[in-house]
């Protein structure tokens, strides 16, 4: 793809990356693609990148800034552990 159309399809991808990251599902993994595909969408002749690049930039940093808030206030700083998993071992009835 080349030219208008190519250069817009990467940003509305980054823009609905963007948007998807604010659910649980897709999330932070959401968050980094709106990112990379953002940063990807080329500038045009002025040097700026599309508005809805910029969006997508913009919403899935703040979504991963908040994911990584989370994750350290939740584990490091309240220290809720990860669930400890045991293997399953049945009890023998003799």
């Amino acid at each position: 793809m080349t030219g208008m159309n190519g250069n817009r399809s990467l940003a509305w991808s980054s823009l609905v990356a963007g948007v998807l990251s604010f659910l649980p599902a897709p999330g932070p993994l959401a968050g980094l693609l709106a990112v990379v595909l953002g940063f990807l969408s080329p500038a045009g002749a002025d040097g700026r990148r599309p508005g809805q690049a910029r969006a997508g930039i913009l919403l899935g940093a703040v979504s991963f800034i908040l994911f990584v808030t989370f994750c350290v206030v939740y584990f490091g700083v309240l220290g809720y552990p990860l669930p400890r998993i045991e293997p399953y071992r049945p009890e023998s009835d003799r």
